[in-house]
């Protein structure tokens, strides 16, 4: 699944309202379709004058109903693989307004293949010991992370962590080895900057969190209309950038 959404390329309609529907071209008609198209975009309103960004990734339906308790009602689609390689599908946009869009593509490429090691490489920023190390190897890491990295370095990867928090807990996602790892990885990043907030030429430390790819950008004039949002229920890409 993973590699049929990289191999898609779009486009996108001249017009700078949310599109309701996208063209995309398949080259790798081997796995199963992708479904929609996920118009990802901010909860913050822009700056005065400027026009909302979004980001267009292709997505499969099924990864996503199973994980998200809080996902957007998806508007039906059956897509057949193209019967040759010129002809296009049209994929219905779902409008997704997440709190921190640039995090997406992390939770998209753990929920397609759930593979934890790849997701702790992605938030730490250097290559991590074993998830289930004990203690005092996560104490030894934490304090190499802080006399290799500065506090805002560490302090972006912190960022980014959060994002995929947020994001987490907007979509109702309840999934045991997410929560596990941003746990683990709070506690590692946490540490290293508590050990350069010693330095007194260290950044600042951070509060605490609360307890608990194919994109395509471009701007629109007005917000998308939002879609309905169903009862709660017990529970990555080569860019194509567009300005319109």
């Amino acid at each position: 699944m993973v590699r049929v959404c990289s191999s898609i390329e779009g486009s996108v309609a001249p017009e700078s309202t949310f599109p309701r529907e996208l063209s995309v071209l398949v080259n790798d008609r081997s796995a199963a379709m992708p479904t929609h198209m996920f118009g990802v975009y901010s909860r913050e309103n822009p700056p005065a004058g400027e026009k909302r960004r979004l980001t267009i990734y292709p997505q499969h339906a099924i990864v996503w109903a199973a994980h998200c308790a809080s996902l957007p009602t998806l508007p039906a689609s059956n897509p057949q693989p193209p019967a040759s390689p010129t002809d296009r599908l049209t994929l219905p946009v779902v409008p997704l307004r997440l709190p921190d869009p640039e995090s997406f593509p992390l939770l998209s490429t753990y929920l397609y293949t759930h593979r934890l090691e790849l997701l702790l490489q992605n938030l730490l920023p250097a290559p991590p010991p074993a998830a289930n190390a004990d203690a005092e190897v996560l104490m030894g890491y934490a304090r190499m992370l802080a006399r290799t990295f500065t506090g805002h370095a560490l302090y972006e990867h912190l960022m980014k962590l959060q994002g995929l928090w947020k994001n987490s807990t907007s979509l109702g996602i309840f999934e045991p080895g997410l929560w596990a790892m941003i746990d683990l990885v709070w506690e590692i990043l946490v540490n290293a900057l508590s050990i350069c907030h010693e330095n007194p030429h260290a950044d600042t430390i951070p509060p605490p969190m609360p307890a608990k790819t194919f994109p395509c950008s471009y701007a629109m004039e007005t917000d998308p209309a939002p879609m309905p949002t169903p009862a709660p229920v017990p529970v990555p890409s080569s860019p194509l950038r567009a300005q319109l």
